[in-house]
């Protein structure tokens, strides 16, 4: 069980494309997802407001390095279990759709959100991004480089880490 590993000391990594089949798994770890993909309205990319890049980046070895880095379709994340944080968001003008309408309505949260999260459970460790696509092979470059580079760094164990 996945769980079992990471308490026994392992390293984990989640990436979410379809968030609400991997909600069990996130349960165990103390998060939480959306109910739907983040629409943001600042730093988009290429004109689509489900694609952006975050550069609020809390102190973690992940974002040695970054400025930034990109998303493409990102689940909110929220650490509802002890010894998770959040450790990158969105800017506080992003959105849900709560509806689904496809259209930012008075009653549909507007927050910063959190799209990474990390944490302990027993003698491991787990980050969770809310996008999968950060570490396509067509988005590896420039700072998700970077990150998918300090990602493998820290998945390893220790005896073989930098």
């Amino acid at each position: 069980m996945i769980s079992v590993f990471v308490e026994r000391g392992g390293a984990l990594c989640i990436t979410l494309h379809i968030a609400p089949p991997l909600a069990p798994l996130l349960d165990r770890f103390g998060v939480e997802h959306s109910n739907g993909v983040i629409h943001e309205r600042q730093a988009i990319i290429v004109g689509n407001p489900l694609d952006f890049r975050t550069s609020r980046l809390a102190d973690h070895p992940l974002f040695q390095g970054l400025r930034q880095f990109s998303l493409y379709g990102v689940w909110a994340l929220h650490e509802n279990g002890p010894g998770v944080q959040a450790i990158a968001y969105t800017s506080p003008d992003a959105w849900i759709d709560l509806n689904g309408n496809g259209k930012l309505d008075p009653d549909d949260a507007v927050q910063a959100f959190a799209v990474a999260v990390a944490g302990r459970s027993g003698k491991g460790r787990f980050v969770v991004f809310g996008d999968d696509a950060i570490f396509q092979n067509k988005f590896l470059t420039g700072d998700n480089l970077i990150l998918g580079r300090n990602l493998a760094s820290w998945l390893a164990p220790a005896a073989l880490r930098p």
